[in-house]
């Protein structure tokens, strides 16, 4: 959940209306972006770091926590 601040930054910045497709797409992408430049780093640096789906899974949820915690605590 190392992405919780991301959402947290998002809903201050941004809009705080997002729809929940627009959080969730977002915390995809942010999480997909994450694990692909750990890819890119492994094989150039040869880091021996792990590509797993679950790290982008757990990195959007970590970003829709986040988000809507912040939602939650400025109502």
């Amino acid at each position: 959940m190392t992405t919780c601040p991301l959402g947290i930054f998002t809903y201050i910045l941004f809009s705080p209306k997002f729809k929940i497709s627009h959080v969730i797409t977002t915390g995809i992408l942010i999480g997909f972006t994450i694990e692909f430049i750990q890819f890119i780093t492994d094989n150039l640096a040869i880091t021996h770091r792990w590509v797993d789906i679950n790290d982008v899974l757990a990195n959007t949820l970590g970003f829709v926590v986040g988000y809507y915690l912040s939602k939650l605590i400025d109502k």
